[in-house]
Parts: structure tokens; sequence; C-alpha cells
């Protein structure tokens, strides 16, 4: 069985690429937006959002935010390369896992 962390990773892949594949007209990618705008940082520990776990997610794809705005307009190379990513992420951290058991 397929751990949940595995299928939330996925399942945020998934809809990152939805939002990025929006128009910059829109209310969800206008949020998205302004939310990476940079502002002061209060002190103590930075808090963990969606969008930083999004943004590992793809740094452990081997891409970055950036890079994957780019390629969620086109939805055929979005699953193939980030999506199976996440499958083949997922199945080496398993196996790997497994060998040190």
């Amino acid at each position: 069985a397929t751990p949940w962390s595995e299928i939330i990773r996925e399942r945020r892949v998934k809809w990152l690429g939805q939002l990025l594949c929006l128009l910059e007209e829109t209310p969800a990618r206008k949020a998205f937006e302004i939310f990476k705008e940079p502002t002061h940082k209060p002190r103590g520990a930075e808090k963990t959002t969606w969008v930083k776990n999004a943004e590992k997610d793809l740094n452990r794809l081997g891409t970055n935010l950036e890079s994957a705005k780019i390629t969620a307009l086109d939805q055929q190379v979005w699953r193939s390369v980030v999506v199976k990513g996440v499958r083949e992420t997922s199945q080496s951290t398993q196996s790997t896992e497994e060998q040190t058991r």
C-alpha cells in the first residue's frame, strides 16, 4: 500500500499544476502570486505553508517553481515529467527503506 505521505505529495503536485495553468487574471492565481511576494520576516522559525511544501516536492523532482510554471502549461508534459516523477521518487524511497531493514 502506498503511504499517505506519498499520496498527499502526488496530489499536491497535481494541484499545483492546475493552479499554474490558470490565467494570471483568475483570483486563485492572483492569490498565489501575491503570496509569493516577499514580506518582512517575523521572528522565530518560518511557518510551514502549502507553497513551501510544494516547492520541496518540486525540488525532490529536480525542478523549481519557475520551470514548473512553464512545464505545467502543457498538461501531457506535466503529467509525464512531474506526476510520474513523484511516483518514481516514492518507489525509490520505498526500495531504499526496504534495503535498510
